[in-house]
């Protein structure tokens, strides 16, 4: 239960510390270390687990500036696009002026998962300079997921103004439905007429129109109800 390990020779602090260096043991693990430990290690562990835990400790530390200055080096440069994303993603709850250089550098990775994490903190982040870079993955992102999470990112920080980007959204067709369902989800949380008669029109084309425009009606949302009810003989 319990063990002390004492380790001789050592002529100055570490530079980190890494507890079940392999994960041998099932475990929950409170390790609090000073801000550079961690730094080191998620620049110099090659464990892909370890690396996560370290990038979960860094994102609790959003006034420390050497925790956001090691996350933002992890998103830009970090040699796996998991470490690269999850920085990116945990990067959303620093100030902006730690956050947006490295979530700008981000947005233009190899990865799309990278690409679509970074476009969702951008949306946490909120702002001007981040509703723009989002806007730009928006318009001219090959990835389809990373165009779904760009339009949730700007119907996030400014939902009037997003009107016209949902409404393209609900008419976008994609894999899997991602970009009109992320549209969809929009139109959910900030209903209004024009965003009604959108989900009007796509009823037929899958399920969630009608489902969203049921729970909006049974919130006492008339124009939704009256959707429905135009569509009950289909």
């Amino acid at each position: 239960r319990e063990q002390a390990i004492q380790i001789e020779g050592l002529k100055s602090q570490p530079t980190m510390v890494v507890f079940d260096e392999h994960n041998a043991m099932l475990k929950s693990l409170t390790f609090d270390q000073p801000t550079p430990w961690l730094a080191t290690q998620l620049t110099r562990d090659p464990d892909l687990w370890n690396r996560s835990w370290v990038i979960g400790q860094l994102a609790r530390r959003t006034s420390d500036s050497l925790a956001g200055s090691a996350l933002a080096r992890a998103a830009r440069s970090a040699d796996y696009y998991l470490t690269r994303s999850q920085a990116a993603g945990a990067l959303a709850g620093f100030p902006p002026a730690v956050a947006m250089p490295a979530l700008e550098a981000a947005l233009r990775d190899s990865s799309a998962t990278v690409r679509a994490i970074t476009v969702s903190a951008l949306g946490t982040l909120g702002g001007d300079r981040a509703q723009e870079a989002a806007l730009k993955a928006w318009k001219n992102d090959s990835s389809y997921e990373v165009r779904a999470n760009a339009l949730e990112a700007l119907a996030r920080i400014d939902s009037v103004g997003s009107r016209g980007i949902v409404l393209a959204g609900l008419n976008t067709r994609s894999y899997r439905d991602v970009i009109q369902n992320a549209a969809i989800a929009a139109a959910a949380r900030s209903p209004d007429s024009t965003l009604i008669d959108g989900l009007e029109k796509i009823l037929g084309q899958q399920q969630l129109p009608s489902q969203v425009l049921a729970a909006l009606a049974s919130q006492g949302d008339t124009r939704a109800l009256a959707a429905l009810v135009r569509h009950r003989g289909d």
